[in-house]
């Protein structure tokens, strides 16, 4: 008998804190104070998972869905306008199954404005 496992992917924190300058590229890094690990303990193709993030100002973000690593995405970003991004990280594995972390990004001032 074989056993089979039905386990949600697991991100090794429940939050996470990162920063990117104002006016950044896109595909620039965002720098986080610990990498985003994601962990599931399932064995076969269940233990594969993808990335998504969803909040106000998640499309501003790209995430890479196999790694969880994040970038700058195609608009700007503008310290002015918004300070601090409360997103929700959420990762779901090939058995539809799901976890979330918060991820609270810091947009930081290059003092832009004469």
């Amino acid at each position: 008998m074989k056993l089979i496992f039905i386990c949600r992917p697991k991100f090794d924190r429940p939050k996470y804190f990162g920063a990117v300058r104002e006016n950044s590229s896109p595909g620039t890094p965002v720098e986080l104070e610990h990498p985003i690990k994601i962990f599931d303990a399932d064995e076969g193709p269940n233990r594969d998972f993808m990335v998504i993030l969803r909040g106000e100002g998640s499309g501003k973000f790209q995430v890479d869905p196999a790694t969880g690593k994040i970038f700058v995405g195609n608009f700007p970003l503008d310290r002015e306008e918004k300070q601090m991004y409360s997103l929700k990280l959420i990762a779901t594995d090939r058995g539809n199954l799901s976890t979330s972390a918060v991820l609270e990004l810091s947009i930081i001032d290059i003092n832009d404005n004469p």
